[in-house]
């Protein structure tokens, strides 16, 4: 018992510790994004903040397997059968109706932080091929933290960095890159997630008709509208260009021009990409939620 208890206190302190680091405004954002991802009414969490564990039956978008909540996020690699948040010590859990009684028997009085358990996977995924799906993933996913922010308020775009010249390019100049893609990690070029904007960095200087040659990008970082309040930010590096710490820069600049315009970002990477985790932390995010979901199995 006293083990338990003392492993309670820690995790307390340690939701505590990063839920002062994270922005106000991104994290509302955030559990504004989680209840259309999970079929919550806002006004029904707002009753209810300090509950652990939100579940919901899936509202389809008609004829489609995406869930129906106007601003959700809908990727294709997912449908609205089996979706989980996990963020700061609460579960948001949108089900569908033929798993809901199983659902709220089984995770009513969970403990969101271990969610994502092997035991725990294994069980959903045990229930799931009843269904003809299984787990698709787990991600760890990152939000902006109070410094971050506090700079971008503070600062402007920058021309250069390093030695290389920075350019930006909006949403209706990103087709030019759509034939032969070479940031794949940073554009997407997807239906459900349109790309937003971009920033690059240039190999020196180049003239006008030269900006949209590839071959001149050391590294580009794009942003692609997931949904009503969370956009996805994406980084790629031309391999030549890497350990220069240009990753970083490039996010960093992409998200706090982003913020000036009052749009959050979150960034997502692989647990086991310690890499890409560490562009996160030195950018400026803190780790904020998680999520399970399920797919087809035949997908």
């Amino acid at each position: 018992m006293d083990t338990y208890m003392e492993t309670s206190k820690q995790e307390l302190a340690r939701e505590r510790e990063a839920y002062l680091a994270m922005d106000p405004m991104a994290l509302e954002h955030a559990r504004r994004q989680f209840c259309l991802d999970t079929c919550l009414d806002w006004e029904d969490y707002r009753k209810e903040p300090e509950r652990k564990v939100f579940i919901q039956k899936t509202v389809y978008e008609p004829g489609t397997a995406y869930i129906g909540m106007e601003g959700a996020r809908k990727y294709q690699t997912s449908d609205g059968f089996f979706n989980a948040i996990i963020c700061l010590g609460q579960l948001f859990l949108t089900v569908d109706e033929q798993i809901y009684d199983w659902a709220v028997e089984t995770f009513r009085d969970t403990s969101p932080e271990w969610f994502c358990q092997y035991s725990n996977l294994r069980r959903i995924d045990e229930k799931l091929r009843e269904y003809g799906r299984q787990v698709g993933d787990t991600h760890v996913y990152f939000l902006p933290s109070r410094g971050l922010c506090r700079d971008a308020a503070a600062g402007l775009r920058a021309e250069q960095i390093g030695a290389y010249d920075v350019q930006w390019y909006h949403q209706e100049q990103l087709l030019a890159f759509k034939e032969q893609n070479r940031f794949q990690r940073a554009l997407g070029f997807s239906e459900t997630q349109p790309d937003a904007l971009a920033v690059a960095l240039l190999r020196g200087k180049i003239s006008q008709e030269k900006e949209y040659d590839q071959s001149k990008l050391a590294g580009m970082a794009g942003v692609s509208i997931d949904g009503a309040y969370l956009w996805q930010v994406g980084i790629d590096v031309d391999e030549d260009c890497r350990g220069q710490g240009l990753a970083t820069e490039l996010v960093r600049e992409l998200v706090e021009e982003l913020y000036r315009q009052g749009v959050t970002v979150f960034y997502g990477t692989s647990e086991s990409h310690s890499i890409s985790r560490s562009v996160a932390y030195r950018a400026g995010f803190v780790p904020a939620f998680a999520t399970v979901y399920a797919v087809k199995k035949d997908e």
